[in-house]
């Protein structure tokens, strides 16, 4: 089991994905907004956080930073999903550890997520 937090502003992505997820044995939170996605991290004790590249009010190379330079977050893997920029802009980014295009395969997903 790993501890995903799942941070998309459009709910039905964020259920289905995290249906998905749960369905596999993990333990997942859903945040809808960006101030809530540190502190989720934070309580949830989160292994993985799957972020859509592009949330209301956000700036992604702000925000990633600012995750990344927690010290209880150290071993956090960041996966950026998205349906609206080309992914492949994504693979030298880094502040991340992988990247997966809307709409995923399931079992790309699950793999990408899965404890290394």
């Amino acid at each position: 089991m790993t501890r995903i937090v799942v941070a998309d502003d459009e709910a039905i992505i964020a259920e289905s994905t995290a249906d998905l997820l749960r369905a596999s044995g993990h333990d997942v939170e859903i945040v809808g907004r960006v101030p809530d996605i540190l502190p989720t991290l934070l309580r949830h004790r989160a292994e993985v956080l799957l972020q859509d590249v592009r949330m209301p009010g956000m700036d992604l190379d702000v925000h990633l930073a600012a995750v990344r330079s927690r010290p209880e977050l150290r071993g956090l893997r960041i996966v950026l999903f998205t349906a609206t920029v080309a992914v492949e802009g994504l693979r030298d980014h880094r502040l991340i550890d992988a990247f997966i295009a809307k709409p995923f395969d399931p079992a790309e997903l699950l793999a990408l997520v899965a404890p290394s």
